[in-house]
């Protein structure tokens, strides 16, 4: 089965092509990060990059069996994904938007990116947001992914399994509760990661997805 991640558009399709956007326009962001959180700039690239490989993961759920261009909260899922694999490596121990510097720190900027991809604050249907994919179409897009760092294929492979797994509601809430705490420093690298996960994402959805439907469908999905 293949999913969608938007009319005419296969989700491993966008995952990718995102993916790849990101890294090409993405690399004065992530050196800037790098040097603001004292990370190597590769791994920072890899990070962002992780951002944009799971920004619509969640659309592969099986509460979406019968869509094909909304999927409302897939943000709350793709969120509690990256979330499992972060938690699972030690990379964040909390969601809370605080100042942490390191890796730790752009992780939770990487997280907060994921989550507000579509500038929504709502809070998720209770019952309605945990991820049991229903497609192989977020792996078959990971597995495509080359990581610059030896982070970055630890990432690959935790999020392969945290896919396969599924995961409970994870993040999404501590995410939008603690927003209106941010320290400036994460905030800034929050925005300057959804300033290119978001052109890059409405980019190529307007390059692949039916053209009768795109102007439409691409804001609310």
């Amino acid at each position: 089965m293949t999913c969608l991640a938007g009319p005419c558009e296969p989700l491993d399709r966008h995952l990718l092509e995102v993916a790849e956007c990101v890294a090409r326009e993405g690399a004065l962001v992530a050196h800037k990060l790098a040097r603001v959180f004292s990370v190597g700039p590769e791994e920072a690239l890899d990070l962002v990059v992780f951002a944009a490989l799971l920004h619509d993961v969640g659309k592969a759920d099986v509460e979406y069996n019968d869509e094909s261009g909304y999927y409302p909260r897939h943000e709350v899922k793709s969120t509690a994904v990256a979330y499992k694999v972060m938690k699972r490596l030690g990379l964040v121990e909390n969601c809370r938007l605080n100042g942490e510097s390191g890796i730790s720190g752009i992780c939770k900027a990487v997280l907060a990116a994921i989550a507000l991809h579509h500038y929504s604050h709502k809070a998720p249907k209770a019952g309605a947001s945990s991820f049991k994919a229903r497609c192989g179409d977020p792996v078959h897009a990971i597995k495509k992914w080359s990581p610059h760092t030896p982070l970055g294929a630890s990432m690959k492979g935790a999020v392969i399994a945290a896919l396969e797994e599924g995961t409970e509601n994870l993040c999404f809430d501590n995410i939008v509760n603690s927003l209106s705490k941010t320290p400036p420093r994460l905030a800034s690298a929050i925005s300057a990661i959804l300033g290119v996960l978001n052109k890059c994402d409405i980019e190529t959805a307007k390059k692949n997805r039916c053209k009768e439907t795109t102007s439409t469908t691409l804001l609310k999905s």
